[in-house]
């Protein structure tokens, strides 16, 4: 089954040079997120960033299924129509964040981006979690096709060029963009947030963020006491407490009807969520590289780690900047425990041991690299 459509995708690889007749745009910039479903991470964050800084003279095309969630003078297109496949074929630069289908024939003159979505290296992905042959020879296919891979650190750069077949020259270590937001005045992501979930500025956030597991009978929403957790931070730090709960976008969300509880799976950018928390909850998921940035606490709350094995993820449990708690009970004991200059010196020290690249300059770095190659074509 495998086979047949690996087959497939060369087929339709085949069929998809029919695109080739037409030119490509020598000042047209292509971004993609989660295949076509958000208006998010890195290639926001370029975009934004492009858009403000240099003039109209590019022409910037996003693959959308909502077209209302960009500026007016972007083009818009569905994911897989027609119009999709004209004009991502048809791009000088292609900024992605998930990798783009291996069936694509990307072109010798067309450079791609591939700036990932997540900026940590803990559990483990790419050949390392692949159980056939097709998801070797898909990825494969896909790292060959890249100009570039961005990553955060050189821990990344390391198990992504060795798990995505990714060659080492290809790599930009500058830093994801999505994280520039933590190294600049960020009121007004603040503001957006308190505004969009109707919060008092008094108003304390934790933020809830677990990522997916490969079995299916895990609920984290079911999991995590959220009454008692919110009832622990109010001990710990007298005041308002509300929890906010962001779930990997490929699990299905429930409606919890707790009082000072709120769901953000359609809140637009999880980085204003981590600007806004004053405390992360999560597991293994690569959001607390991004949190840890800010220096702000974050608790790894892991209640079925017995379903883990050490070599599951690339760094060990003990060296991650998040506190571990394998239980409600141990994760109410580690708040109760926190030491906020002991939490630094953990922190600073899983910056220096990956080596981080996020230095807040990006978003700065790239859009200068994406002119350059527009640019040289001219």
């Amino acid at each position: 089954m495998k086979k047949i459509k690996y087959i497939l995708v060369l087929i339709t690889e085949a069929v998809l040079h029919v695109f080739y007749i037409f030119p490509i745009k020598k000042n047209r910039i292509f971004f993609i997120s989660h295949n076509g479903t958000q208006y998010s991470c890195n290639p926001k964050y370029i975009y934004e960033y492009l858009i403000k800084t240099y003039d109209s003279s590019y022409e910037y095309v996003w693959c959308l299924n909502k077209k209302d969630l960009i500026n007016e003078n972007t083009k818009a297109v569905k994911y897989k129509s027609l119009m999709f496949y004209y004009y991502i074929l048809t791009s000088k630069v292609i900024i992605s964040n998930d990798l783009i289908s291996s069936n694509l024939p990307i072109r010798k003159k067309q450079k791609y981006i591939e700036t990932w979505h997540g900026g940590g290296a803990y559990k483990k992905t790419g050949k390392d979690v692949y159980s056939s042959d097709y998801e070797k020879k898909s990825v494969k296919k896909i790292s060959d096709k890249m100009t570039h891979f961005i990553s955060s650190s050189s821990f990344v750069s390391k198990t992504k060029s060795e798990g995505y077949y990714i060659e080492p020259h290809k790599l930009l270590e500058t830093g994801m963009p999505r994280n520039d937001i933590f190294f600049k005045a960020n009121d007004t992501a603040k503001e957006n947030v308190y505004n969009y979930f109707k919060l008092d500025k008094d108003t304390r956030i934790v933020l809830y963020a677990p990522t997916f597991r490969r079995y299916s009978s895990y609920n984290p929403l079911l999991a995590l006491d959220i009454q008692a957790l919110l009832a622990k931070l109010k001990e710990k730090c007298p005041g308002n407490w509300c929890l906010i709960y962001r779930l990997h976008r490929i699990i299905n969300n429930e409606n919890l009807t707790y009082t000072n509880v709120y769901d953000a799976r359609n809140y637009p950018d999880v980085q204003e969520l981590l600007v806004a928390a004053d405390i992360l909850v999560t597991d293994f998921s690569s959001i607390m590289w991004d949190f840890s940035l800010q220096y702000k606490p974050i608790f790894c709350f892991i209640p079925d780690i017995e379903n883990f094995k050490r070599d599951d993820f690339f760094t060990p449990i003990e060296e991650w900047p998040g506190i571990i708690s394998c239980s409600n009970e141990m994760l109410h004991k580690n708040i109760t425990d926190f030491d906020e200059k002991e939490y630094l010196k953990k922190v600073k020290e899983h910056h220096r041991k990956h080596n981080c690249f996020d230095v807040g300059t990006a978003g700065e770095s790239i859009s200068k690299l994406i002119i350059e190659y527009i640019e040289e074509q001219r």
